[in-house]
């Protein structure tokens, strides 16, 4: 008994020491800024398979993303790299399956378990503004009253007003009820409802505004509006769908600015060629005319040149004949047959003593009884 005395002591002095640890805050503060816990704000236990899966897909960095649980609706998650980290927190508030799902750094100082999860990060709207308090100073006055001011979305840009509401990221505490508006007064006007609204807001009750239970659940009976009393205070119109931020509209009107500019520009270009060419001094026009007539006068006369060297080299040509001669045509008209028949009829009658009469060369020869003869060949030679 002693003994054990003495051990349950000797526990107690030990459980009372303080150990120094030694601590990385460089490591810690990479790790932070890579980390992420988070957890669902619903009154039962969920699927962690099905929470994995949804907030991947959702995510979209499946492959980069591990989650672990440390509890009922209680998960860690552990990204590769600070940029994933910063789209997800920025892209909120997410739900899943209907229930709010509260992400929240992990101080490098504080245990998992001492994370608050009492506070969103929630992008919400401000309407019905009049047009001369629309601002970014008004702003903060009226997202202050919600809770601590995160960003604020200037609709005036370049003097010029963008949209007529404002937009502003702030940290609301879900442990109490929504702020739905406020009342602003006017110097010369009835004073006017600002309405709030929030994007991506989804699972708050309608009795009371807080989020994280659902009416049937709630013991408080239904809220009426300020500015109507026989209207609920809280409704789905509470919710908005996500507005584009303020930067993409901006570079977006830029991008367009910046084509139509290019565009006037090569207008300009083209009507300064026209104008100039409609406008051309009569000198400058006359002295064109004579170049492209006198380039003309030249293409002319080369052509000529062209035309007489190919007459020429025709000519020469048919003088000097082909290389390979081909055999030579004999005529075939009646004339030239007629003188052929003729000549050769002349020479027989010389080389033939017999037809002497006909050969004045031939003497002492009868002409008389061979000038039927002759005249026969001849005679049908000239029909």
């Amino acid at each position: 008994m002693e003994e054990e005395a003495s051990d349950m002591v000797t526990q107690q002095c030990l459980e009372e020491i303080e150990i120094i640890l030694e601590g990385n805050p460089e490591e810690g503060l990479k790790l932070a800024k890579q980390t992420l816990v988070g957890k669902i704000l619903a009154e039962k236990n969920l699927n962690r398979g099905a929470v994995k899966e949804i907030l991947s897909k959702a995510w979209n960095v499946d492959e980069e993303l591990t989650i672990t649980d440390l509890g009922p609706n209680v998960f860690l998650f552990a990204f590769s790299e600070k940029k994933q980290v910063v789209k997800v927190v920025q892209e909120g508030p997410w739900f899943v399956m209907g229930h709010l799902l509260s992400l929240q750094n992990w101080i490098p100082e504080a245990s998992v378990f001492e994370v608050n999860y009492d506070f969103v990060s929630f992008w919400i709207q401000l309407h019905n503004l009049p047009l001369e308090m629309i601002s970014a100073k008004n702003a903060v006055k009226l997202a202050g009253t919600i809770g601590e001011v995160l960003t604020v979305e200037n609709p005036l840009v370049n003097g010029q007003l963008v949209r007529p509401f404002i937009r502003v990221r702030v940290k609301v505490n879900i442990k109490k009820p929504l702020v739905t508006g406020c009342w602003v007064p006017r110097k010369d006007l009835p004073r006017i409802w600002v309405q709030i609204r929030y994007e991506r807001l989804q699972g708050f009750c309608y009795n009371c505004g807080v989020i994280g239970h659902e009416n049937r659940k709630c013991k408080i009976k239904q809220v009426m509006a300020f500015f109507g009393p026989s209207r609920p205070k809280y409704g789905p119109s509470m919710g908005i769908p996500p507005a584009r931020p303020i930067s993409s509209i901006v570079a977006k009107n830029l991008s367009r600015i910046k084509k139509l500019k290019g565009q006037e520009a090569t207008d300009v270009d083209n009507k300064e060629t026209r104008t100039k060419a409609h406008h051309q001094p009569q000198d400058q026009t006359a002295e064109v005319q004579r170049v492209e007539q006198s380039q003309g006068q030249q293409t002319g006369e080369q052509t000529t040149q062209e035309t007489r060297q190919n007459h020429q080299g025709s000519a020469f040509s048919e003088q000097v004949g082909p290389t390979n001669p081909s055999p030579p045509q004999f005529p075939t008209s009646d004339s030239v047959l007629k003188e052929l028949i003729l000549k050769a009829t002349l020479i027989s009658n010389y080389m033939d003593p017999k037809l002497a009469p006909l050969n004045p060369f031939a003497p002492n020869m009868a002409q008389t009884s061979h000038q039927s003869s002759l005249r026969s060949p001849i005679c049908l030679a000239q029909t």
